[in-house]
């Protein structure tokens, strides 16, 4: 879907796509000849989007797969779940038991599950100080 050009939102599209090229360069599976940000995107958000793919990038490399099914977790869950059904979460826990974390995660990851299935990307640090202050602005 394209965003009309005057939505303010039309900046965040035109840099998200710049990032995605960039990433699947990064990872080695790039779609198209190297990514030359829109000379729209203000220099300052192209070093961040930048920063910010690099250690997406690192994260990806470093994938981490936990033995559980998030798909057919999901399917057993029933709408708009609550969660203070006792007797339903130990029946999901005996269907899906997951274990103890045996270590702690502290560098960029890419989490899991036993499909391939994205659960959380741990991205540490990705957003540079005078990004994060900015965005309450």
């Amino acid at each position: 879907m394209e965003i009309p050009p005057h939505w303010r939102l039309r900046m965040s599209d035109i840099i998200a796509e710049y990032m995605i090229n960039r990433f699947l360069e990064a990872i080695g599976r790039p779609i198209q000849p190297t990514s030359l940000p829109d000379t729209s995107i203000p220099l300052s958000a192209v070093f961040e989007a930048d920063q910010i793919v690099q250690l997406m990038a690192k994260a990806y490399q470093n994938q981490r797969s936990f033995p559980i099914d998030i798909r057919r977790m999901a399917e057993s869950l029933g709408p708009n779940e609550t969660g203070t059904n006792e007797q339903k979460e130990q029946s999901l826990k005996e269907r899906f038991p997951v274990e103890e974390a045996k270590e702690m995660i502290s560098d960029l990851t890419l989490l899991l599950d036993q499909t391939g299935v994205v659960l959380a990307w741990y991205l540490p640090g990705v957003l540079s100080h005078e990004f994060s202050e900015g965005m309450w602005e």
